[in-house]
């Protein structure tokens, strides 16, 4: 985890780290890049020099939200401080025109809290949003956004989803605290956290929170997606079933075809990668 081994309440409240004058001129560059394949790469060669020669972090409003974002150790972070215009826009123009007060959003792999923050900024006080993030560190960083941008109606939740009850380790990918998972197979690039957390199914989430609806659920656990989400819909009844689906489409990591089983339940399919699945109930 290089970089990333820190979290956000070692250093002062929100805009206790403010940009340096070479970064602000670096971000601004890179802030209003083109989303085509020139603009991508210099935004790649962009965000790496700024990673290398500033290796700590800093405090931007971003997607609505105030966030504490560092500049190693996790691509998610980097993505939102030098191209947040790259940030799944195509789901986030899906979620956003639902999102309104009383809204219920499931974050899955919520990280520092792009989507939850995002959801949060949008739907106001009477929402309901459960961030689940079982990694220690980006979990830290994911509750200094939420208190940083009072979305007192943000849940954080410290497990990890699964199909069954229990207890795992998760395996992280060197350098990227974001990809992390749980999800078993020969996968040489992670390497054992050595960080043990506890299981639950989705379902059993939903219920302990008391919700009778989900209007949203975002997924994104590198490759574990179709474990929870077909275990999900073959336990849960249909009034759980969400509205909108968005989740990392990991085709070639799932021991099943998870975009076809959740459409055959009544979903129509409006997006399937490469990066996410976006699947709207009927």
């Amino acid at each position: 985890m290089s970089g990333g081994g820190t979290g956000s309440g070692d250093g002062g409240p929100f805009g206790a780290r403010p940009m340096s004058p070479w970064l602000a001129r670096v971000v601004n560059l890179t802030r209003r890049l083109p989303r085509n394949g020139l603009g991508r790469r210099v935004a790649s060669l962009a965000r790496s020099t700024g990673s290398r020669l500033h290796g700590g972090a800093v405090d931007v409003e971003v997607l609505g939200a105030r966030m504490r974002l560092h500049t190693r150790g996790n691509a998610c972070e980097k993505r939102l401080l030098f191209t947040p215009h790259f940030f799944d826009p195509e789901d986030l123009a899906l979620l956003a025109p639902m999102i309104g007060p009383g809204f219920v959003f499931i974050d899955v792999g919520a990280n520092v809290g792009a989507y939850s923050l995002f959801v949060a900024a949008r739907a106001g006080p009477a929402a309901r949003v459960i961030a689940v993030e079982p990694h220690p560190v980006a979990r830290e960083r994911l509750a200094f956004n939420v208190r940083a941008s009072g979305h007192h109606a943000t849940t954080i939740v410290p497990n990890a989803l699964s199909d069954r009850a229990g207890t795992v380790r998760l395996r992280i990918l060197a350098g990227n605290i974001g990809n992390t998972t749980i999800a078993g197979g020969e996968r040489a690039r992670y390497a054992d956290g050595g960080i043990e957390v506890e299981t639950e199914t989705l379902l059993a989430l939903a219920e302990r929170h008391g919700l009778d609806r989900i209007d949203a659920i975002k997924m994104d656990i590198e490759g574990h997606e179709d474990a929870v989400l077909s275990a999900f819909f073959s336990a849960a009844p249909p009034a759980l079933w969400p509205r909108l689906l968005i989740f990392e489409n990991n085709r070639a990591l799932w021991s099943r075809d998870l975009i076809s089983e959740i459409a055959a339940r009544g979903y129509e399919v409006l997006k399937t990668g490469p990066g996410n699945a976006v699947l709207r109930r009927v």
